[in-house]
């Protein structure tokens, strides 16, 4: 409904003048129609200027540098999910709207998108997910809000939001409950793992 694509039963949605929208389906393929990497992220280069040199550096913030002469369905799932946000992220929207973004996605991919949503956040860009994957929600959200039947049950920020759901909360609140106060709800993702020629040094 945020992104027109339904009309709500009851009231309006009312989309500030200037405001550009962007909708990230499930499917993130449901974006792709041409043959290349490359192609797909100059599709809307016309309609909302930008060129070779943004869509460049996009490739590098995705890591899909090496991925512009692939078929978007021979991606792998993140992959594919990198595509068409990077796809979106070129049209410069001011709110960008992601539907279950974690769906098919391994735990690197994982990491990867969080920090770029949080990247996003932190740019200035309003990012709204709906997602059922609370520990994603729980180490990337600021805010937390639960529907249940159309009503709106619970809303706060992302520590209190988890900490005071006895149901819907993340792993690591259910175990710690009642034994530790002011637990995250979830542990800080380490972003590096020893590769097998990392030296002692290195890794400490």
């Amino acid at each position: 409904m945020l992104a027109g694509s339904y009309k709500p039963q009851h009231g309006k949605i009312k989309l500030a003048s200037g405001v550009h929208l962007a909708l990230l389906p499930q499917d993130p393929t449901a974006l792709f129609i041409w043959d290349s990497v490359q192609e797909e992220l100059m599709d809307h280069a016309k309609t909302f200027d930008y060129g070779e040199a943004e869509v460049s550096e996009m490739l590098g913030r995705m890591g899909l540098t090496n991925k512009v002469s692939r078929h978007p369905f021979d991606l792998s799932g993140g992959e594919q999910q990198k595509l068409a946000l990077a796809k979106l992220l070129l049209t410069n929207p001011g709110v960008l709207l992601l539907d279950e973004p974690t769906k098919g996605l391994d735990a690197l991919a994982l990491g990867e998108l969080s920090d770029i949503l949080k990247a996003l956040s932190a740019e200035g860009k309003t990012v709204v997910m709906v997602s059922h994957d609370l520990e994603f929600m729980a180490a990337t959200a600021d805010e937390c809000l639960m529907l249940f039947d159309g009503t709106t049950v619970g809303r706060g920020p992302v520590g209190d939001f988890f900490t005071g759901n006895m149901f819907y909360t993340t792993a690591l609140q259910r175990i710690t409950q009642g034994i530790l106060e002011d637990c995250p709800p979830v542990l800080p993702r380490v972003s590096h793992f020893p590769r097998p020629h990392d030296s002692l040094e290195e890794v400490d």
